[in-house]
């Protein structure tokens, strides 16, 4: 069927006007349906599929090694072992995190793809960068000086914020993906994930704020009591951060374990439609 209206290529831009949907563009060789077909995933280019599934796959990995890593910690602190383990693990973890939220937020090579006003696919890149940051005070207050201390867990706790951001921000691309697939149970169960998840971290970062901060008052000697015959200050504080700790506990083990499911999902949406995507631009097989 012959285009009879101007159609860029969304590779490279070239006007298909006049050329048939069985062919392929004569500027960059890309299959000329693949401009007409809409944005289905399985009619995307197969490399930026494959940059998504790789991507995913190190989120996965990521999630493994912070397990670990809770487990080894535990069991280094009970043995009174060195914390070295334990640090390079976390810069494993953190190091894959940070590469898999790039390559999840890989701009595709479309033309018609444009992207958001506000530019999602910076801010995920600068948060998870930022959280990286916030990960490495948050181990180097561990053994810095008593002041140095104060600010660098305040910075670690501001920097947090930016990976519960972060996350927010790779699940609305990950919806998108779904509305691409296209699958609407996906994209429903990730809507839901997308609201819990990072909520239930809200939740941890506030209750362990607050137990954190009363205690850093209360080792430097600031208001070691809420008030004359009142309640100290490090009894109110447990009693007030410990119901968010709790709760955060349990929001996070419950949409951790669906998140889970929910990117075993998307990395095999990604693979099959990376296969789908090289099937579909391979030259047809000539005729014997």
């Amino acid at each position: 069927m012959q285009i009879s209206e101007d159609t860029p290529c969304v590779q490279c831009g070239y006007n298909l006007r006049g050329l048939t949907q069985d062919k392929s563009c004569p500027e960059c060789g890309t299959p000329i349906a693949r401009s007409v077909l809409g944005d289905q995933l399985r009619y995307a280019d197969p490399q930026w599929l494959e940059r998504l599934r790789f991507g995913t796959s190190l989120k996965l990995w990521n999630i493994l090694i912070a397990i670990v890593i809770g487990a080894v910690a535990a069991i280094i602190g009970g043995l009174g072992l060195p914390q070295a383990l334990v640090e390079l693990l976390a810069l494993v973890g953190a190091g894959l995190g940070l590469w898999a939220a790039f390559l999840i937020t890989t701009p595709e090579p479309r033309v018609l793809m444009r992207e958001d006003p506000i530019n999602l696919r910076k801010l995920v890149r600068a948060c998870a960068v930022a959280s990286v940051l916030g990960q490495f005070s948050s181990h180097a207050q561990r053994t810095a000086a008593a002041d140095i201390r104060v600010v660098l867990t305040i910075v670690a706790g501001v920097l947090a914020v930016a990976g519960v951001v972060q996350m927010f921000g790779e699940l609305v691309y990950y919806r998108r993906f779904a509305h691409r697939i296209p699958d609407a149970r996906l994209q429903k169960s990730t809507t839901i994930v997308l609201w819990g998840l990072p909520s239930a971290f809200a939740a941890l970062l506030i209750g362990g704020a607050i137990v954190k901060g009363v205690a850093i008052l209360v080792g430097a000697g600031i208001g070691a009591s809420s008030g004359p015959g009142g309640p100290p200050l490090g009894r109110a504080a447990v009693a007030g951060g410990v119901p968010f700790v709790c709760a955060g506990v349990v929001a996070v083990l419950v949409f951790g374990l669906w998140y889970i499911r929910l990117l075993t999902s998307y990395r095999k949406a990604f693979e099959e439609a990376a296969a789908d995507a090289r099937q579909f631009g391979a030259p047809p097989t000539a005729a014997r």
